[in-house]
């Protein structure tokens, strides 16, 4: 069994999402006959990687992982799971982030008004004038 990275954004970027979802099924099983030296006609897709492309694919077109593995003179290709801690990291960035305070009673202090500019309050006089 071996897992392929696969990219269909180049054939599907200027389709019409009504037609992604069959011009990816046809990327992908062309790509994996490909490179297992088989013919396209035995290259069977799995009914979760079937789901994936008409739900995610057509919208996305977001780089796939895929099991691909021999069997007798087929081939048959299966969505990768994400591992653990792939799955782990995603839970984690989209998990609302607490912050941990060691003082956590703690309230903090009122912010105080502005203090006025010295210069600018001050009064003009005005029998003084700026004579160069």
């Amino acid at each position: 069994m071996s897992v392929m990275r696969i990219n269909l954004r180049k054939g599907l970027v200027r389709l019409h999402m009504s037609r992604r979802h069959a011009k990816a099924a046809d990327l992908l099983k062309s790509f994996v006959a490909r490179h297992q030296k088989v013919d396209k006609a035995v290259v069977k897709l799995d009914k979760e990687l079937n789901q994936h492309l008409s739900i995610k694919v057509s919208r996305s077109m977001e780089p796939i992982e895929v099991n691909v593995e021999k069997v007798g003179d087929g081939v048959s290709v299966k969505l990768a799971k994400q591992t653990e801690k792939a799955k782990e990291a995603q839970k984690s960035k989209d998990a609302p982030k607490e912050k941990a305070s060691v003082h956590s009673n703690v309230k903090p202090k009122p912010l105080e008004p502005p203090k006025p500019h010295p210069l600018k309050n001050e009064p003009k006089d005005s029998k003084v004038q700026n004579k160069t």
